[in-house]
């Protein structure tokens, strides 16, 4: 088995330079911005054909602002909390604070095209962290920082599906509700729930060489930062709705807190896979709005998809502004890390 794992990590090593060289070249931007480009501008205007927009301008207000800029803040918060609890689970003697700082810096990034400069940020601060004295090139170092982004994204992803399934159990999303029965939903909730409680032990059994804390203390951190990101799955799909709902017309139908988790969960992993369009630009919008399906119209839903999108960018462009303008550092521990227990 060790072997297996020494070859997929040696196999991972040697296609990773050529994935990143595809995704930095120029015709991969230049077809990426196009296309992310060309989808939301296409459903910008047909949003703008057949939303009164007029009407909700006037039901923005300042309070609904400062609303909509706080759920988003306080689900970058709990993002970057979820991440400060992996690095703590793998790495003992990190700041909490530094880590959170780190997560933040890197925040900007995930607009480049590729959408993974953040992830390779969190991954090289992890690195020089980690081991400290081997050098931004060590190779311990650099294992160190892919696992712990490698978890967190996984772990990222996981969470929003236990999300959705919660959700979903407590009432189906409209746009499965002829597909799927709520004791399909009961039972996936059950699985997801054994699944999540084996998760450290697993990562415990296979990555022991890059875990320095006792089983205990790693299943607790890693229990945490799954919650953490739980919960930040949910205060999205919140500021989602929210935004629907200011944006739907007096009598239109309102969306259940499933349908936008779902739709939202949707929409996530899909501007993912397509890694060329930045931050999948276009792309996320028009799933959100697929997956709302009749629970509220395509427009309301592609723009609100696009509201949420400029939330987000402006609560993580505050945060990354207050890091800067305090001039709050994130720099690594100046010692190796060694074996710790609990």
């Amino acid at each position: 088995m060790k072997r297996a794992f020494a070859q997929t990590g040696g196999l991972a090593r040697s296609v990773a330079p050529t994935i990143l060289r595809l995704l930095r070249g120029r015709r991969a931007r230049g077809v990426g911005i196009l296309v992310g480009c060309a989808l939301l501008g296409f459903g910008l205007w047909s949003a703008l054909s057949h939303i009164n927009f007029a009407s909700v301008i006037g039901a923005v207000t300042p309070i609904r602002l400062v609303i909509g800029l706080g759920l988003a803040v306080l689900t970058a918060t709990l993002g970057a909390m979820a991440w400060a609890a992996i690095v703590s689970a793998i790495a003992p003697g990190t700041r909490f604070g530094r880590s959170m700082i780190a997560f933040y810096a890197a925040l900007p990034l995930k607009y480049l095209p590729g959408s993974v400069w953040n992830h390779l940020g969190k991954a090289a601060w992890l690195s020089q962290a980690t081991w400290p004295t081997g050098g931004p090139n060590s190779s311990r170092g650099i294992t160190s920082g892919v696992f712990g982004v490698a978890l967190d994204l996984a772990l990222l992803l996981w969470s929003g599906a236990v999300a959705t399934i919660l959700l979903g159990a407590w009432q189906v999303p409209t746009a499965l509700s002829l597909l799927t029965q709520p004791a399909t939903w009961y039972l996936g909730l059950a699985a997801t729930g054994i699944i999540s409680a084996a998760i450290p032990f697993v990562l415990r059994r296979l990555w022991w060489r890059q875990i320095k804390r006792a089983v205990i203390g790693f299943a607790a951190r890693i229990w945490c930062a799954h919650l953490l990101q739980i919960a930040g799955w949910l205060c999205s799909s919140v500021l989602l709705g929210y935004i629907v709902v200011v944006m739907e017309p007096p009598g239109g139908t309102m969306p259940s807190s499933s349908d936008s988790m779902f739709a939202l969960f949707a929409g996530m992993i899909a501007g993912l896979a397509v890694a060329v369009v930045p931050n999948g630009l276009g792309v996320r919008e028009w799933v959100i709005s697929l997956g709302y399906a009749s629970s509220a119209s395509a427009e309301i839903s592609f723009a609100a998809g696009f509201v949420f999108r400029i939330f987000g960018m402006v609560a993580e462009t505050v945060i990354f502004l207050v890091i800067t303008v305090f001039g709050v550092t994130s720099e690594p521990e100046s010692s190796v890390l060694t074996q710790k227990g609990d």
